[in-house]
């Protein structure tokens, strides 16, 4: 014999079970039935509870990302006004004005740069990024991220140990040479000179 007993939490029905092989009496059944509604409540209530937590972590995490996104922007645009201004005021020989030049060629550069990051995170938000997933060496990636940093480093000295029998990772070189270079940059920014 096979049971239907709705689950009712108040007068509100969120579904039904079904016991079979049984013959609980009437009253014993709807004990079990508002057990169980209690249960999935409770269950879905906690879900709902994870969800919004993690909803707020990921506001947290997008707030302090735009945040540093803007402080990074800062930097270069200070250097440009500063050379640009600097140039306007006149009285600079050739020499100091190719130096100034060289400045602002740089940090466009570095915002374009910026801007590319800042988009690829866009594209990441949106879950527009296509992986390309290949394999690669671990020396390769990481000759490339340091490289990449070459500016950063300058006043770094970089030692690398990696051994030769690694085998070839499978990752998106592009993306991961990004990773790395944000490390190296980091820790060059962060690192007295000479260490």
């Amino acid at each position: 014999q096979l049971v239907f007993v709705p689950l009712r939490l108040g007068v509100r029905s969120i579904g039904a079970i079904g016991i079979s092989g049984t013959n609980l009496s009437h009253e014993t059944m709807d004990a079990l039935s508002t057990l169980v509604a209690i249960a999935m409540e409770r269950t879905r209530a906690i879900e709902n509870v994870g969800k919004a937590e993690a909803a707020r972590e990921n506001e947290k995490l997008r707030s302090a990302i735009l945040d540093s996104i803007a402080h990074e922007f800062r930097t270069p645009l200070t250097a440009i006004k500063a050379s640009v201004t600097t140039m306007l005021s006149g009285g600079l020989d050739g020499a100091q004005q190719n130096e100034l030049l060289t400045v602002v060629n740089e940090e466009a550069d570095r915002m374009n740069h910026l801007v590319e990051e800042a988009m690829q995170l866009a594209r990441l938000e949106s879950k527009q990024v296509e992986l390309d997933r290949t394999p690669h060496s671990v020396e390769e990636v990481v000759g490339k991220a340091v490289d990449s940093a070459k500016k950063e480093l300058a006043n770094h000295a970089v030692e690398l140990a990696i051994p030769d029998d690694l085998p070839l990772a499978e990752f998106d070189l592009g993306l991961i040479v990004n990773v790395l270079q944000q490390l190296v940059e980091n820790a060059a920014k962060y690192s007295p000179p000479g260490s």
